[in-house]
């Protein structure tokens, strides 16, 4: 391998030329003209004129590139198609209140963890009642955008605050009030409490001291950092939070491409900054016995045994509905769980129960089906490229490096604008979505990450996927239900049958879960934690054994 791909700076060089290829090229392969995306409502004369001026959309594609990038970095981004404001100034201010929510869901998270560290220390025999594990696996299985819905349903509509966009109830200062702030922040503190209790695989039986912790945190969040920042922009439109995903979701609900550029390129540019920092130079801990260690409490069998009841409920589960899910009862509106209806029905009188059993049938098909596709692919290429000759592998690498560079999910909303009018579209942005994923699988030995482990990590993620695309609206199929969209009507209306959103979510976190356990049959020992522990001195060592033998 040649030595400039070895260096640290190069993957987030690639992926940041390839962001910004893609977003210049985005309207070039929508099905409309370029010009017509720019232009703002009600378009004249005058106004494509000026577009033509200052985008030469006229001229060949890279004199606009390079006036595209001109414009870029002199902070002309145009304007807004349906607010005719300027995009830059929407994208610098949505940017610093993303970032000011991130800081404020570390103070919660910090202020949880010093919570329960006193509480421990009051009271030890607390760790003891709540199994650590299964809590930790049930917090990477929920998403976390799920938080924010119960929380808008169960505090916001009791106070009445139906939205965040009603700034006068938190003013003066509401964007320093911890009533404004810290309600959108508690749902994402559920990830960083996961990653700070996470243990190194292999060393679940030994203690890290707080610099060690934190290290440690760091290595945790690069692979959970796309998912973490499509919960920001969840969270964000969950609450009317106006902040960078807030933001980038309407323009990306109204096709507003100018916003949707910006929105694309600050989200890109931060998660390549924060995986350059996650992916620096890490502390080796030094390990000793601790409180908080857990074992896993399921043997591979069970795990797999997860997978095939997931999958029976796939198969039976037309045998199990009582009623068509997409069948209206106009007299049996918002009705409560009851003999007839288990768990009652919707806004249109829809069962609730047998919408969410019709959710296997249309959610899981698809995700698995796509998995499966990629993982095949991957696997087929990775046979074939063995024998290469050396510029072939350097220009390989590379290719891989810009690949695995790029957050996954705005390359899915890219896919999704681009073949939007094709009948297989969500097909083609989760597949999309699985090329960083796959080139992070011809990149991995197998021997390291045992290759169906990472196929069932990558099936978890496309589920989180396809349920945002049915959530924010982006697809729909009038024949079929979906999880997405059950959680949408939740949300407006689960304050009268709260069953609308904790059915779906159940059934959501149950899916993840078992695809989760089956990632985690074969936990790779990270050989930089093995060679620290080799350098500690064998007394050390033993010292340390001996107190976690007691």
């Amino acid at each position: 391998m040649s030595a400039w791909f070895l260096r640290s700076w190069t993957h987030p060089l690639l992926g940041l030329m390839g962001m910004l290829c893609l977003v210049f090229v985005l309207p070039h392969l929508m099905s409309k003209s370029p010009i017509t995306l720019y232009e703002g409502w009600p378009a004249n004369p005058q106004q494509r004129a000026s577009l033509l001026r200052e985008y030469g959309f006229e001229r060949s594609l890279p004199v606009q590139y390079t006036l595209w990038l001109q414009r870029l970095v002199t902070g002309q981004w145009g304007a807004s198609r349906y607010y005719q404001r300027p995009v830059f100034h929407d994208i610098i201010q949505g940017l610093g209140l993303t970032l000011l929510l991130l800081l404020w869901t570390l103070l919660a998270s910090g202020l949880i963890i010093l919570g329960l560290w006193g509480l421990h220390r009051l009271a030890p025999w607390f760790t003891a009642l709540f199994p650590q594990h299964h809590i930790l696996c049930l917090l990477e299985a929920a998403p976390g955008f799920l938080g924010a819905i119960f929380l808008r349903e169960l505090i916001i509509w009791q106070l009445g605050w139906v939205s965040m966009a009603n700034l006068p109830l938190f003013e003066p200062y509401y964007f320093l009030n911890p009533l404004y702030m810290l309600l959108p922040a508690l749902p994402l503190t559920l990830t960083p409490l996961r990653l700070w209790y996470t243990r190194p695989q292999g060393h679940l039986t030994l203690q890290l001291t707080l610099r060690e912790r934190w290290q440690n945190f760091r290595v945790n969040l690069c692979p959970a950092l796309e998912l973490f920042l499509l919960e920001v922009s969840l969270t964000e439109s969950v609450f009317a939070f106006p902040g960078l995903g807030h933001v980038g979701i309407e323009a990306l609900k109204r096709r507003d491409v100018p916003v949707l550029q910006g929105f694309m390129l600050c989200t890109g540019v931060l998660y390549l900054l924060v995986r350059l920092w996650c992916t620096g130079r890490q502390a080796c801990p030094q390990h000793h016995a601790s409180p908080w260690a857990f074992e896993p409490v399921l043997s591979s069998q069970k795990r797999i045994w997860g997978l095939v009841l997931l999958l029976t409920v796939v198969l039976l589960a037309p045998t199990w509905i009582r009623y068509d899910p997409m069948e209206i009862h106009s007299r049996d509106q918002f009705l409560a769980p009851g003999y007839r209806y288990t768990l009652g029905t919707d806004f249109l009188g829809r069962d609730i129960l047998s919408r969410t059993l019709q959710g296997f049938r249309s959610s899981l098909p698809r995700v698995l089906g796509v998995t499966l596709l990629i993982g095949g692919v991957s696997w087929l290429i990775l046979g074939s490229t063995r024998r290469r000759s050396r510029w072939f592998g350097m220009l390989w690498q590379g290719g891989l490096a810009f690949a695995a560079s790029l957050p996954s999910y705005i390359l899915a909303f890219m896919a999704f604008l681009i073949c939007e009018s094709q009948r297989w579209s969500l097909e083609i942005a989760l597949a999309s979505a699985g090329l960083p994923a796959a080139a992070r699988l011809l990149t991995t030995p197998v021997s390291r990450a045992p290759y169906l482990a990472q196929l069932a990590s990558l099936g978890s993620g496309m589920l989180v996927l396809e349920v945002v695309f049915t959530f924010l609206n982006l697809h729909t199929e009038s024949y079929t239900s979906a999880w997405g969209s059950d959680l949408r009507h939740g949300m407006h209306y689960g304050h009268i049958n709260i069953w609308m959103v904790i059915a779906p979510a159940c059934a959501i976190t149950w899916s993840r879960y078992s695809l989760q356990q089956l990632s985690q049959t074969s936990p790779p020992s990270p050989p930089r934690y093995a060679e620290e522990r080799s350098k500690v001195p064998a007394t050390t060592r033993q010292n340390a054994s001996e107190d976690g033998s007691k």
